[in-house]
């Protein structure tokens, strides 16, 4: 017997888009049944706040509406606009993880959730992915990033390995490191996590955790994975990922995973 679900949660890159970022039409269709059997579909994904939204506009307008975690846990919006975001890194706290990231030369971005900086006149050539984030509009290049308002986040887009085991190196407490997937490292506050945002949302609309289904792929979505009733690792996801889930899918994000997960368990 299905048990009863009343929200479910997905990630974005790797779990609903497939690997040319796009949301199939059966994904779509599939979303839509969903909120047809009374269970709110929200997503859950570390984009930044103004990525995530051409995504969620694809979806049913009820979907849109609803209330959505973006930037890993750091913020929540519904439609387009931004409603809470998570607290910053204690002052103190973001100034050593500066200095420290500037005796290396990887490539950084700094989130405040609304805006996000990197560092004017950086000597090192940045990652393809970095390059086109550059390109956006709400990317501010400045020169005294230290004096930034509201830091929850430093994002690494990393061009190897090595770059990703060099950024995991900036382990301090008060802060987190972990991978977001696709050679993406973030550090944030012990506090940002989706889980923890997802439970806001859950909260505003008087749903139990165990009244959940998340679906996830890689290391950032433990913790909801983790929590929620009904806690499913995509068949493309982490080894650590799969452990902590309930279920294994059986299809990967370019072959309808996420439409086959729901079918078999939640409609």
């Amino acid at each position: 017997m299905k048990r009863t679900i009343k929200l479910l949660a997905l990630d974005l890159d790797n779990t609903l888009l497939t690997s040319k970022k796009m949301i199939s039409s059966q994904s779509k269709y599939i979303l839509s049944l969903c909120e047809q059997a009374g269970i709110r579909v929200v997503t859950a994904s570390g984009r930044l706040f103004r990525s995530q939204i051409q995504f969620t506009e694809q979806l049913s307008q009820n979907i849109r509406n609803n209330w959505h975690v973006c930037n890993g846990g750091g913020g929540i919006y519904d439609g387009r606009q931004l409603i809470w975001r998570e607290k910053s890194f204690a002052p103190e706290l973001f100034l050593e993880l500066l200095n420290k990231i500037r005796r290396t030369p990887l490539f950084y971005f700094i989130d405040t959730i609304s805006e996000v900086y990197c560092e004017r006149g950086f000597r090192f050539q940045p990652s393809q992915t970095a390059q086109k984030l550059l390109e956006q509009p709400y990317i501010h290049s400045i020169s005294e990033v230290q004096k930034i308002k509201h830091p929850v986040r430093i994002i690494f887009y990393c061009k190897d390995g090595d770059e990703v085991a060099m950024a995991h190196q900036f382990q301090m407490p008060g802060a987190v490191t972990y991978d977001a997937g696709d050679r993406v490292v973030e550090i944030t506050p012990k506090s940002l996590n989706k889980y923890n945002a997802l439970k806001r949302i859950c909260d505003h609309y008087r749903i139990d955790m165990d009244q959940v289904a998340a679906i996830g792929d890689d290391e950032n979505d433990i913790g909801m994975i983790q929590k929620a009733g009904l806690g499913i690792a995509m068949q493309n996801g982490t080894s650590q990922l799969k452990e902590a889930a309930d279920i294994i899918g059986q299809y990967d994000n370019d072959h309808e995973g996420v439409s086959h997960i729901i079918k078999q368990y939640l409609l």
